[in-house]
């Protein structure tokens, strides 16, 4: 299992629990670059394949395309 937040901290409020084989090699790397307070939206955007907002939150950090 994997977890994220939307403050990046363990315990926060909003936080979503996840299989580590729902991401990508890939975007494991993108989410390790995209800000705390991103990261929540990046992989509920991943895990409800909503493209255009994968898409947005990797060319705002310049990331590798996943989508």
């Amino acid at each position: 299992m994997a977890y994220v937040s939307s403050d990046g901290n363990y315990g926060s409020d909003d936080a979503l629990m996840f299989e580590h084989s729902d991401l990508t090699a890939e975007q494991w790397n993108n989410l390790s670059d995209i800000g705390d307070n991103e990261r929540l939206e990046y992989v509920s955007a991943i895990l409800g394949n909503e493209e255009e907002t994968i898409r947005e939150l990797e060319e705002a950090y310049d990331l590798e395309p996943t989508v």
